[in-house]
C-alpha cells in the first residue's frame, strides 16, 4: 500500500496537432548497437519517399554515415546531438518517429516526446516499449533487427499518412 507507480511524463507540445512533413521520420537517441539504429538505416535506404532524420551521436556514427552514403540522396540526414529546443523542433517537423531498439528499453523519452508531439511511433516489442506504443493504436510494433520488416513498416508509414496522423493523435492523448 506504500508503493506507487508514477510513470515518466513529458510536457505536451501545444502544436502537437500540426502534421509533420510527409514521409519524414525521426530517430532521436544514441547511435549505438543496442538501439537498433543500424537496422533502421539499412531499412530506410530501400524506402522511396522516406526522409530519415537521425538526431544523436555515438560510436556507430561513422559506420552509419557510410551506410547512409550508399542510399539515395536526401534519404538519410544526420543532425547530431541537439539541444532541447532544436530536438523538439525536429520532432515537430517529422511525420512519425522510429525506436528500433534491439534491447529491453524501459520508458524511453524518445517515445514519450514523440507522443507528446502527436507523432506515431514505430518501435520494437521489447522491454517497456509495448507499454507505451500500442500496435495499431498509437503506432506500430515490429520485430527487432529485421531489416526487411522494418523497410515494410517504414514504407507503410509513408504511404499511410492518414493512419499515422490518427495514431499520432491517439499517442498524444495517451
Amino acid at each position: 500500500g506504500r508503493v506507487r507507480h508514477l510513470p515518466n511524463g513529458v510536457a505536451e507540445d501545444p502544436q502537437g496537432d500540426v502534421p509533420g512533413r510527409p514521409g519524414r521520420c525521426i530517430y532521436a537517441g544514441r547511435l549505438s548497437p543496442e538501439k537498433g539504429v543500424e537496422t533502421l538505416v539499412r531499412a530506410a535506404a530501400a524506402v522511396a519517399g522516406l526522409e530519415l532524420v537521425l538526431c544523436g551521436d555515438g560510436p556507430l556514427r561513422s559506420r552509419l554515415e557510410a551506410l547512409a552514403a550508399r542510399a539515395p540522396a536526401g534519404r538519410i540526414e544526420f543532425l547530431g546531438h541537439l539541444d532541447a529546443a532544436a530536438l523538439h523542433a525536429a520532432i515537430a517537423a517529422a511525420a512519425f518517429a522510429a525506436v528500433p531498439s534491439e534491447w529491453n528499453e524501459n520508458a524511453p523519452y524518445a517515445v514519450l516526446e514523440a507522443m507528446a508531439h502527436g507523432r506515431a511511433v514505430l518501435a520494437t516489442p521489447l522491454g517497456g516499449l509495448p507499454e507505451l506504443v500500442e500496435d495499431g493504436v498509437t503506432g506500430v510494433l515490429g520485430p527487432a533487427g529485421d531489416v526487411g520488416r522494418w523497410s515494410a513498416a517504414l514504407a507503410a508509414a509513408v504511404a499511410g499518412a492518414p493512419a499515422m496522423q490518427r495514431f499520432g493523435r491517439q499517442a498524444r492523448c495517451r
